[in-house]
């Protein structure tokens, strides 16, 4: 976070509204993952603020995200169909998966985990995906067939999650891949 807030106070000094609108946004998936939907929902309005009239796929993304957090599936959906819309005719495949994954959360929340199998598939077929998005893809997966009691899934899910972390360089999802694997093993 200190090293955010340094870059934000750079970009704001020298007038670099596009590195602002970044870093915000990237302050706002820091507050977001550390369970801080106020402080997320603050940064993503102050980059919204400053955006140009176009907008920005990645603020819809993280609007999406705070809106399931703070359990608004409706307005959530509603965000991310638009979304979805609009990076699948452009091709941004990054944005679209990242959503993908996002609206494969809501039935997790609503307590239909098998709905959400389809989101998660939809992404895992994808080629062209980064590194780090196809072993979230797995993560998720793998998660859902231990919420659903399959414990031969999450281990295959598991195996996946932990390739693509290893090939991605992303430890976090390493751990969390060693996670899912034990939860399938004594699921």
């Amino acid at each position: 976070d200190h090293h955010l807030a340094e870059a934000l106070r750079m970009a704001t000094e020298v007038g670099d509204e596009k590195l602002e609108i970044q870093v915000r946004l990237t302050l706002a998936e820091v507050a977001l993952r550390a369970q801080r939907r106020d402080e997320a929902h603050v940064q993503a309005e102050q980059a919204r603020a400053i955006l140009p009239a176009a907008g920005s796929h990645r603020l819809a993304l993280v609007t999406a995200r705070i809106l399931v957090s703070a359990r608004q599936s409706r307005d959530a959906r509603h965000v991310l169909r638009k979304l979805l819309e609009q990076t699948e005719a452009s091709g941004e495949l990054q944005i679209w998966a990242q959503a993908m994954l996002t609206m494969g959360s809501i039935p997790i929340e609503r307590g239909d985990p098998k709905s959400a199998a389809r989101y998660l598939d939809e992404v895992r077929s994808r080629d062209g995906l980064e590194p780090v998005i196809r072993a979230r893809a797995a993560l998720h997966r793998g998660l859902l067939h231990v919420i659903l009691r399959d414990p031969e899934g999450g281990r295959l899910s598991y195996r996946e999650a932990l390739g693509a972390a290893c090939a991605a360089g992303w430890s976090d999802g390493v751990v969390q891949a060693g996670r899912i694997g034990g939860q399938a093993q004594h699921g």
